[in-house]
């Protein structure tokens, strides 16, 4: 991917690219999609994008 994603769509499409690279016979190991994901997942762009939609924690 070039570019950050810029919505919670876009985030998900590079998920999923990346999660069908890990499929048996594909280019990706299991520990290459961690990394690919966590690399995808970790930056402040994905972060302002899910954060918003994670439910607040119960006390």
């Amino acid at each position: 991917m070039t570019d950050e994603p810029k919505t919670a769509e876009d985030l998900l499409r590079e998920t999923v690219k990346i999660l069908q690279r890990g499929l048996p016979g594909r280019d990706l190991d299991d520990r290459c999609v961690i990394i690919e994901l966590w690399g995808l997942l970790d930056t402040e762009r994905a972060r302002g994008i899910y954060q918003p939609a994670t439910p607040p924690k119960r006390p």
